[in-house]
């Protein structure tokens, strides 16, 4: 099916019609007199038309593109639970509660939020303006029971005096909370649709790659987003389209199944195209932005993508109050340009008025996106936003490994071998800040441990270097390998190699030892330890320290995989939870034992 909608085949499809155009229109009488370019004289009369439709295109454009930075405010942040049983942010996911809820809720989301930023939870007062007055941004998350009129007018108020609202919904007006935002959102021209959207050839979950140029300074230093089923928005003309989704299924809602969602996914009233799946506007000296998919922020999932970094671009956009309407500026100045430019130009012969305006518009439009956007990235930096207390941070490696950590899988509940979305999650359970991050070199800038599972790539001397300094440092490295993987191996020796060791494992008797090769050197300590966990089946720990820092060898990693830890929503059984205080024992008690 995906043949209707591929852009090759829909280009191929188009010949035959532009073959038979041409046999019976054919371009004999098309011309263009472009005699006048043999004379092009230039004169301070041109010059000043050539400069007018410059500023004339640089000044329209840019009043599309550039973000006024406002003034930042001080960051105070209220998350409303008062009118929402959904997502939960006030229990802890912890080592005793487990299933659905536990990882199902916004505990370790408004957790992050407030490293960052002052966030306080309304757990029981109406929303009033005495409420609103002691905080800069409001947030309204999955609002499942009414809004009085009288808290919409506060809420309204809030944002038309320099207030920040984040608006967070849903697919399909699950749980009636679409309905609920759009007794607010209605107010500012938003709408929150009561569909599902899908991948158009998968006709699963929808992935919005961040390669649109010029990008929304919400989604700076963001790669992609994995949406986990979303609805579509409505929105004035003049509002930020933030995330524009394309390739896309909407499809309506239904109440004939629990979670609104219909089984199938292609129906008579199903919508294709591009839509709107997180928007921004500015409504006074406020702002809001408006997101359509609320379980992309839940416990199980909030690391593992660009999650983090688009919460912290959101809440960067609505800090801050509008100052000058620049827009506005620009645009006027733009078309006040085009007075004289269509005066002195009135009697120019046509050609030569659209040649002047392809060719200095192209280079206009491409200056104008250039200076716009690179303000808009030097206006809205994060990095000066310090985290407030001190954290310790794992960063799983993704291109030296080989694991399948993914919001598309959690959500799946796919519970296969080379899946380590549990361990990767469980290890918040505990306090700790997981992340996946792509290269090495961003590895060791941000962890205080990292975690590298079933290795199957060459370290070159650089990284080794790196990774050596690393650890005489004071940080952890895990690696965890698997028994019958003989490439796995291969790349943890060659890292333990640096200390003067090599693991050696029997493939027949799945026995593993270490073997020390520079016995006499006093840096270098090395222990192991072997933990049962069933009769066919146990762990090796393999501690070596150096410097200030140690390397820890676990094997077989099979043990910590989905297939045997079960997915994050799992009731766990007796032998699960024995898996999960391993898990516990490793980070505790071995990683971060001083």
């Amino acid at each position: 099916m995906s043949i209707f909608w591929d852009p090759l085949s829909l280009l191929i499809s188009f010949m035959p019609l532009t073959l038979l155009l041409i046999k019976f229109m054919p371009f004999k009488n098309f011309y263009i007199d472009l005699s006048f370019l043999e004379n092009i004289t230039i004169n301070s009369r041109k010059i000043f038309i050539f400069i007018s439709i410059f500023l004339l295109i640089f000044c329209v454009v840019g009043a599309f593109i550039f973000q006024d930075p406002g003034v930042e405010k001080q960051g105070r942040v209220l998350i409303d639970e008062f009118h929402s049983n959904w997502e939960d942010t006030t229990t802890p996911m912890n080592r005793t509660w487990y299933g659905m809820l536990s990882t199902y809720n916004y505990y370790n989301w408004a957790k992050f939020l407030d490293l960052y930023y002052d966030v306080n939870v309304n757990l029981d007062r109406p929303i009033t303006n005495d409420l609103l007055k002691n905080f800069d941004i409001l947030i309204i998350k999955c609002p499942t029971t009414n809004f009085s009129l009288k808290e919409i007018d506060n809420i309204i108020n809030f944002v038309r005096e320099g207030g920040g609202l984040l608006l967070i919904g849903d697919h399909s007006n699950v749980f009636g909370m679409n309905y609920y935002l759009n007794t607010i959102s209605e107010n500012f021209g938003i709408r929150f649709n009561y569909d599902t959207t899908y991948d158009l050839n998968s006709l699963g979950y929808s992935i919005y790659r961040n390669n649109r140029y010029p990008q929304h300074v919400i989604l700076k230093n963001l790669d992609t987003i994995h949406f986990l089923t979303s609805c579509t928005l409505e929105a004035p003309f003049y509002a930020e389209p933030v995330i524009l989704g394309y390739g896309l299924i909407a499809e309506p809602g239904t109440y004939s199944t629990p979670n609104f969602v219909r089984e199938s996914s292609i129906n008579t009233d199903t919508n294709f195209g591009i839509f709107l799946q997180s928007i921004a506007l500015k409504y006074g000296k406020g702002r809001v932005v408006a997101f359509t998919d609320s379980t992309c922020f839940s416990n199980f999932c909030f690391y593992m993508d660009g999650y983090t970094t688009f919460n912290l671009g959101i809440m960067n956009y609505l800090n801050r109050t509008n100052t000058l309407d620049y827009t506005n500026i620009l645009l006027f100045l733009g078309l006040g340009l085009s007075i004289p430019i269509f005066l002195l130009l009135k009697k120019e012969k046509k050609e030569k008025i659209i040649l002047l305006f392809i060719i200095i518009g192209l280079f206009s439009t491409q200056s104008s996106l250039f200076l716009f956007s690179h303000l808009n990235q030097l206006n809205y930096s994060i990095s000066e936003y310090a985290q407030q207390e001190d954290i310790t941070n794992i960063c799983f490696l993704q291109d030296k490994s080989s694991f399948i950590i993914s919001p598309n899988t959690v959500a799946g509940s796919i519970h296969e071998k080379d899946h380590y979305n549990t361990f990767f999650v469980w290890t918040q359970r505990l306090g700790y800040y997981p992340s996946i991050e792509k290269n090495l070199h961003d590895s060791l800038n941000i962890g205080d441990a990292l975690v590298i599972i079933n290795p199957q790539y060459i370290f070159t001397d650089n990284e080794l270097k790196q990774l050596l300094n690393f650890i005489r440092e004071g940080g952890k490295l895990l690696l965890l390998g698997k028994l019958e993987n003989i490439k796995s191996a291969s790349a943890i020796n060659q890292i333990i190699n640096l200390f003067g060791a090599r693991l050696n494992i029997n493939n027949e008797t799945h026995e593993v030892c270490i073997e020390n090769l520079s016995s006499s050197n006093p840096y270098t300590n090395i222990t192991t330890e072997n933990i049962s966990i069933n009769q066919q089946s146990q762990l090796f720990i393999i501690v070596i320290e150096n410097g200030n820092g140690k390397i820890i060898i676990a094997v077989d990693s099979t043990i910590f995989s989905d297939y045997t830890m079960g997915t994050v929503f799992s009731e766990p059984n007796t032998f699960q939870k024995k898996l999960y205080e391993i898990e516990y024992y490793l980070f505790n008690n071995v990683v971060f034992k001083s």
